[in-house]
Order: structure tokens, then C-alpha cells, then sequence
């Protein structure tokens, strides 16, 4: 569900086989997120371009992976759009989450 490459020392994570993140897929991201985390990647990119739908436990989870590398890395959303940037918009997560437009955005703002 989940595909994670790695560029410097970025982790780049794509969600594969479905378009939106809910109940059933917050605890796997946080999971595979959280071991990503512990295996000594620091800085992570979600890449959200193909999700469509995003409910609050997967918010949930996002924040909770914020929170872990808060002092130690950077969480950066990408393709973050439609019902989704609602979603961050209505919750003002907008200005708690590092979001851009793109992954090469997201990996230019490290350097």
C-alpha cells in the first residue's frame, strides 16, 4: 500500500492501491511511517497527489508522525488538493503542516 524511496537523506513515501487514507489505512501509514522513523530517516515526504479523501484518523495519524519527528526532522506533505486541502483548511492544519505543491518542492525547501 505503501512505496518508499529514498533520495539523500529524504524518504519519499507513496500511497499506492488506494486513493484515500481513513480508519482502515491511518494506523498502517502511522505504522510503516513510525518505522521508517526508527530505522533513522529523519526527514519524510508524504506524497498525497493520488488521494482524494482524507477523514480525521488519518489526519490523526499525520499529526502524530509530526509530533514524533518534531525535534529531529521535518514531515512535508505533496499534491495535497481538492477535499483533502479542505479538510487541512477547515481543521487551519494548513498552518501547522508543511505542505507543497510537489515533491521537488518539498525536497528544495531542505537545502
Amino acid at each position: 500500500m505503501f512505496l518508499s524511496k529514498y533520495e539523500n537523506n529524504i524518504c519519499i513515501i507513496t500511497i499506492t492501491e488506494t486513493n484515500k487514507l481513513d480508519a482502515f489505512s491511518a494506523p498502517e501509514l502511522r505504522s510503516y511511517i513510525v518505522n521508517i522513523i526508527n530505522n533513522g530517516s529523519e526527514n519524510i515526504i508524504i506524497d498525497l497527489d493520488n488521494i482524494s479523501f482524507i477523514d480525521s484518523s488519518a489526519l490523526g495519524a499525520i499529526v502524530s508522525i509530526m509530533k514524533i519527528l518534531r525535534n529531529n526532522g521535518k514531515l512535508m506533505l505533496t499534491g495535497v488538493n481538492g477535499i483533502v486541502l479542505d479538510l487541512f483548511k477547515l481543521t487551519r492544519m494548513d498552518n501547522v503542516l508543511n505542505l507543497y505543491s510537489d515533491v521537488d518542492s518539498a525536497k528544495k525547501s531542505l537545502l
